[in-house]
């Protein structure tokens, strides 16, 4: 079947873990990326791309059976993302004619307009994530939905714009601070971790607040980016934030 043929045919995604890919790609605050060039193989959809301020980076992959779809430039995410939730069956049919994603159920049909992937400027290549992701890893421990709650909701409280994490042996320290007010959260963690301690721009909580509802692995050292992994939905995702100096 040609790549042409494979597009009119469709494939058949379960919506939720589509929405999941989106709402994993797309971000909020800071860091949202509006646009993305994904890869639809038969056996899954990856995407690899840094925010706009470059201060983050991302790579995932949505795993299923689709078609050899080849390379897609999603536009406006968010936008799609809203209308993907207005389909209310489990099941859902993607094809594409010319420039648009055609989206139906059993009584909705959607079309989004894609984007020609020359003008998406925000891929970054499977092997420079790789190179970055292999600097901060090392050093990891798992956080809790209820750890990430009460991280977003401290920072929330104070309006802070940057935080300090600390760990040593099984114990993470985050530290918010706004206009001399402060509040210091210690949380025990499983593992035994190497001592760090590492200053981060709020885009942390923003990303933490994407997937509030599942437990992450994170790994951090001095003086390298904070590595970030969650899985769901049969989702994987991988995030490189930078710290501040």
């Amino acid at each position: 079947m040609t790549e042409s043929n494979a597009r009119e045919q469709g494939i058949e995604i379960n919506r939720v873990n589509f929405v999941k890919f989106l709402e994993l790609t797309n971000l909020r605050g800071a860091i949202e990326n509006r646009e993305a060039i994904i890869n639809v193989t038969p056996d899954n959809i990856t995407v690899n791309l840094a925010s706009v301020d470059k201060t983050c980076g991302l790579s995932g992959i949505l795993k299923g059976k689709f078609l050899d779809w080849g390379i897609l430039g999603l536009d406006d995410m968010s936008l799609l993302k809203k209308l993907v939730t207005t389909l209310t069956s489990d099941t859902i049919n993607i094809k594409i004619n010319k420039n648009k994603l055609i989206l139906n159920d059993v009584t909705t049909k959607i079309s989004a307009i894609l984007r020609d992937p020359q003008y998406i400027k925000n891929t970054v290549s499977g092997d420079k994530f790789k190179l970055i992701k292999e600097k901060a890893i090392g050093n990891e421990f798992s956080l809790s939905s209820d750890i990430i709650t009460k991280i977003i909701n401290n920072t929330a409280i104070l309006n802070a714009s940057n935080l300090v994490i600390k760990g040593k042996d099984n114990k993470i320290t985050f530290e918010l601070e706004s206009h001399e007010n402060k509040i210091l959260s210690e949380f025990v963690v499983e593992e035994s971790i190497t001592e760090f301690t590492l200053k981060l721009k709020n885009i942390f909580v923003d990303l933490l607040s994407t997937f509030k509802e599942n437990s992450i692995i994170v790994s951090a050292q001095d003086g390298c980016p904070i590595y970030v992994k969650t899985e769901s939905n049969n989702c994987q995702f991988e995030y490189v934030i930078a710290p501040l100096k």
